[in-house]
């Protein structure tokens, strides 16, 4: 068993460094830097955005290792050659094979994250994947023997919905064999992954922190007050999967009612053109707020001056589906009461009734009521939102769930459970 005070060295495995939305795992690392432990991150790529966290810089650029996969696909056959005189031909057919590897080499994620390892990796005390996916594929660099340290495995959302929803049992076979512990983030996921085939006692339920300390609580005592409707705020990635296009015909039926609400909408994404044209027929334009790809402080900040949040995510046709969204636990910790569809992972944060509101998912007409049921009562709103502070401050707390993770380190090194 390794000292309590020791400090280790753990390796993330991730699919994109540095990502603007996935400041949970930057938190994550930076806690744990905090601590003295060694961080270094493994990444398939740069998503070479234009905005980058500023926290990210607190990590040394030596302790970053991006194994350099093209976007194109034909771009990544050219360059097998190439990967194939760098490193051992069984190595790389067996990443791969399709039959047992799946996705992970059709796409040939396989064969350029066993390149970006190809030498092995120093001698870490522990290997985190952070996504069922990368978690494939460290399975495979353990197997063909790139590191011999224990490994543990996050599962977020859409790395177990879509094989939920496709039927394929044996995605994380190679997985369960080979790791230490297995942490879905949401409750929920523990039955499916038995199911899938994850001994029992190698699951650890471990929601993803936030940094409870950096958000203000947001007081709501102006609610119910003359005639404005409560400012609205979204954040998400704009991709058609989010529902931002049913929020803004919701917001256009409050326009009816309320005509100087506004609705503030953060992130980026593909489907940003198609929103904004729809905003534009509707007529919403004036009171729509689009701020963009933005740091996290800034999303915070837009936080500070929101007062309620419309979560919006619908089930993917692919069953993608969200894990349990970092976004509400933040804005429920600054004290705003939420309307959400009723998505799954969404009801392990948002108690309906208790710390914001669930209607149907898709239902606009729900999602607007439910809306103007809160705006016609302030007592309601405050006490939603003051149950939703306490509620996500005592369960997602990073530094607690960072002795958690800890711990699990820990056990995972001895050969123990936690």
């Amino acid at each position: 068993m390794t000292p309590p005070d020791r400090p280790l060295a753990i390796a993330f495995f991730v699919t994109n460094f540095p990502k603007l939305s996935e400041i949970f795992l930057l938190n994550q690392a930076l806690a744990l830097q905090a601590r003295g432990h060694r961080v270094d991150i493994y990444a398939l790529r740069s998503p070479r955005e234009a905005c980058v966290q500023p926290g990210t810089a607190a990590i040394p650029p030596e302790r970053i290792h991006v194994a350099g996969l093209p976007d194109g696909y034909l771009s990544r056959l050219a360059a097998l050659p190439a990967l194939f005189a760098r490193n051992p031909s069984g190595d790389l057919l067996a990443g791969l094979d399709p039959l047992r590897q799946g996705a992970e080499a059709i796409t040939l994620r396989n064969a350029f994250r066993l390149d970006g390892v190809r030498a092995g990796l120093p001698a870490y005390d522990v290997v985190h994947a952070q996504n069922g996916s990368v978690a494939r594929q460290c399975a495979l660099l353990r197997r063909r023997g790139r590191f011999t340290a224990p490994l543990v495995t996050s599962f977020r959302g859409s790395d177990l919905s879509r094989h939920l929803a496709f039927g394929m049992p044996g995605a994380y076979k190679a997985v369960f064999a080979e790791a230490a512990f297995c942490l879905p983030v949401a409750a929920r996921w523990i039955e499916p992954l038995v199911a899938l085939g994850c001994p029992r006692a190698k699951l650890r339920h471990l929601p993803s922190g936030i940094p409870v300390a950096a958000i203000a609580v947001r007081s709501l005592a102006h609610w119910g007050e003359g005639d404005a409707f409560p400012r609205l705020i979204s954040a998400c990635r704009l991709e058609r999967y989010k529902g931002l296009h049913l929020g803004l015909d919701a917001f256009a039926r409050l326009l009816g009612r309320w005509p100087n609400a506004t609705y503030d909408i953060y992130g980026d994404g593909p489907e940003r053109s198609a929103l904004e044209a729809r905003a534009d027929r509707l007529g919403i334009t004036a009171r729509v707020r689009w701020h963009g790809a933005a740091r996290h402080d800034e999303v915070l900040a837009g936080i500070g001056r929101a007062d309620l949040h419309w979560f919006t995510t619908l089930t993917g046709r692919d069953g993608r589906t969200e894990g349990v969204p970092n976004i509400l636990k933040e804005t429920q910790a600054a004290g705003l009461p939420a309307v959400a569809f009723a998505h799954p992972g969404v009801d392990e944060v948002v108690l309906s009734g208790e710390t914001g509101l669930l209607v149907p998912e898709g239902d606009v007409a729900a999602l607007v009521e439910a809306s103007a049921r809160l705006a016609a009562d302030g007592a309601l709103a405050r006490r939603l939102g003051a149950l939703a502070s306490q509620r996500a401050r005592a369960s997602y707390d990073l530094e607690a769930l960072t002795d958690r993770l800890e711990a699990i380190y820990r056990a995972a090194i001895a050969g123990a459970a936690p």
